[in-house]
């Protein structure tokens, strides 16, 4: 076992003069052996939400709290089907690239390091033995065919292989929707209404569910999708993006 060890030591280090690691958005050298493809500096750079946490936006609330009801001046009059939502880190910077490289540009390799970001955050601010299962944002048929890749089915299969909270795609997206970019916030909640349903057949009730994303922004997608959920007679949703704002 140990010659076997050594060889593919051996062979890495071979294989790193060959094909050097680089950092995926510096491009500084890396060891051989670092599979997470970032480099310290810009691991570092990564703006993670600290808590406490607005409940319907996620967002790191610092001395903006109010005492009684932990929701950010931009969320006081804004009401949702989710009870709560939990954002990894700010939508900017080295995140927004990597999940650039990630989702556009099929850089599957890196679910490991941003499923590692959501996972380590949700052990230590989220009560995770009550979950149930994890639901991932479905996408349509045709931009599954497209992208050849759902980002947030990725995700919580990488949640799941660390922590073993069970996935259920019971949730499926029927209405194939314009891009949200650049549409209001209105609009934004006009577009994805009726977007998402139940499989026939399939049982949510009385679950604790995960909805898995890669990016919130308006909460429009989230909304809809715990809207069906509970209608389908899911107990609690709580959301969980890799990024928000």
């Amino acid at each position: 076992m140990k010659v076997i060890k050594n060889l593919k030591i051996i062979l890495k280090k071979a294989l790193n003069l060959i094909y050097p690691l680089n950092c995926v958005i510096c491009k500084k050298s890396l060891n051989f052996d670092d599979s997470s493809y970032l480099c310290p500096n810009c691991h570092h750079k990564i703006i993670k939400n600290k808590p406490p946490f607005c409940i319907k936006c996620g967002c790191s609330l610092g001395k903006k709290r109010t005492a009684s009801d932990y929701i950010c001046l931009g969320c006081q009059n804004k009401q949702f089907y989710f009870e709560r939502v939990w954002t990894v880190n700010r939508y900017m910077g080295i995140i927004r690239q990597l999940i650039h490289l990630f989702k556009y540009h099929r850089q599957q390799y890196l679910t490991r390091i941003l499923g590692k970001l959501m996972v380590d955050f949700i052990k230590v601010n989220l009560n995770y033995q009550t979950v149930d299962v994890l639901v991932p944002v479905p996408l349509h048929i045709h931009k599954l065919r497209q992208r050849e890749f759902n980002q947030s089915n990725l995700l919580a299969k990488e949640i799941n292989q660390q922590i073993s909270i069970p996935i259920d795609n019971s949730l499926i997206r029927i209405k194939r929707t314009s891009s949200q970019t650049g549409l209001s916030e209105q609009e934004r909640f006009r577009n994805i209404a009726g977007a998402f349903k139940i499989k026939k057949g399939k049982e949510i009730a009385q679950k604790s569910v995960l909805l898995v994303d890669d990016v919130l922004t308006s909460g429009a997608t989230a909304n809809e999708c715990a809207r069906v959920l509970k209608q389908g007679g899911a107990k609690r949703v709580e959301i969980l993006a890799l990024a928000g704002k």
